[in-house]
């Protein structure tokens, strides 16, 4: 998961972490490794060496792998209850709520030293492996009731896009099934085909625009103050002084990207210089979910959620 993140593949990492976290529930309750070869038979795990405890400890491993990734323990045991567990009983509740809260917990504790200074261990004001930010009642850009039929409308269009996403991966997904990816050699070679494509469509895509989405990393002209994003722009071919739209998004991580489009100042005016160029986003989005696409079903571990 590591390598294939870093390979600039996009795909997400929550997915892989509830599976993760069902394969350490499912060891947990056994108490044995054949790997590490250890036995605890004379312990309380011989105990839950049943297939009832073991399908329960999966399901609070599985919470605890959601918890960890979005900071939601509730959530986690949500998950549970529709996808991770075949039967539900009240004892689980517990269990899958106490493993989601306690991993929420312990991921906290690490990321506030992560990501914050050097002496920020504990302070717990992060939640999860992704964060937009707070809902501090100071903040300038809050919602406003003439923008929810713009909501309505972008859901619509992301309604489409899935849609027409499933439809295609559907139909990649049969043709790899049907002998044309099926030994083990030819999924190598698609991973590493499709990693040199993606890998040079990332650099071609910003580097064929010139300087075209070079913007000022100064507050010049009448722009607002961007030192707020400074830490996620990236120069790429611009000049000195100036970051490039299209690189920014391209080589940072989801999450940081999506941190620079909520974060990144704006005028009021939506044709203002100083705003990002809406076609910026469209020469984005389009080739990343065609990525997505191609990537999704390959023999690395991923996930859907980017």
């Amino acid at each position: 998961l590591i390598f294939a993140v870093g390979g600039g593949f996009p795909i997400g990492k929550e997915g892989p972490m509830i599976h993760a976290g069902a394969i350490a529930g499912a060891g947990l309750s056994q108490g044995k490794s054949s790997t590490f070869g250890f036995d605890t038979s004379w312990s309380k795990f011989k105990e839950f060496r049943n297939d009832k405890e073991k399908r329960d400890f999966i399901a609070c491993g599985a919470a605890a792998g959601v918890a960890a990734a979005f900071g939601a323990p509730l959530g986690g045991v949500m998950f549970c209850l529709e996808e991770g567990a075949s039967w539900w009983h009240p004892d689980l509740t517990w269990r899958t709520l106490f493993a989601a809260m306690t991993s929420a917990f312990i991921t906290n504790v690490f990321i506030s030293g992560i990501r914050g200074e050097s002496n920020s261990w504990g302070m717990l004001s992060r939640s999860g492996l992704l964060a937009f930010g707070g809902d501090a009642a100071d903040d300038p850009w809050k919602y406003t009731a003439w923008e929810i039929p713009g909501f309505v409308l972008i859901g619509c269009l992301g309604g489409f896009i899935g849609a027409g996403f499933n439809y295609l991966n559907e139909g990649l997904t049969i043709w790899r099934q049907n002998g044309n990816v099926s030994s083990r050699i030819r999924r190598y070679i698609e991973v590493l085909v499709l990693n040199v494509f993606i890998v040079l469509c990332a650099f071609g895509i910003p580097m064929s625009t010139g300087n075209y989405y070079c913007r000022d990393n100064e507050s010049n002209y009448g722009c607002p103050d961007r030192s707020s994003v400074s830490g996620y722009t990236t120069q790429f071919y611009c000049p000195d002084g100036k970051y490039h739209v299209l690189a920014t998004i391209f080589f940072n991580s989801p999450e940081n990207a999506i941190r620079f489009l909520y974060y990144e100042p704006s005028n009021d005016h939506i044709s203002s210089h100083c705003n990002l160029p809406p076609s910026a986003l469209v020469v984005f989005l389009v080739p990343y979910l065609a990525f997505m696409c191609l990537v999704y079903g390959i023999a690395i571990p991923s996930g859907m959620f980017v």
